[in-house]
């Protein structure tokens, strides 16, 4: 968690990907686009979280044709 009201997401991108002309990683927490993040970044912060809750977090890459399949989700769980 970086503050009260966000965290700091990062990831290692797949290297199947590599060659398939990404244009970014699309964020979503609890099945809600929360943002768009370049193809060469690979972490971001997420504002305006609960003080308290559960989130359900995955990406998907994107490109021309249209977006991946859902990453491995991960849970990420805040207490006061």
């Amino acid at each position: 968690k970086r503050d009260t009201k966000s965290f700091y997401l990062h990831w290692i991108p797949n290297p199947l990907n590599e060659h398939r002309g990404i244009l970014g990683y699309r964020i979503y927490m609890d099945d809600v686009l929360k943002g768009a993040i370049d193809p060469g970044r690979f972490e971001a912060i997420i504002d305006y979280i609960r003080d308290e809750g559960e989130y359900k977090i995955k990406l998907r890459t994107y490109n021309e044709h249209g977006e991946s399949s859902d990453s491995n989700i991960v849970i990420a769980r805040f207490r006061r």
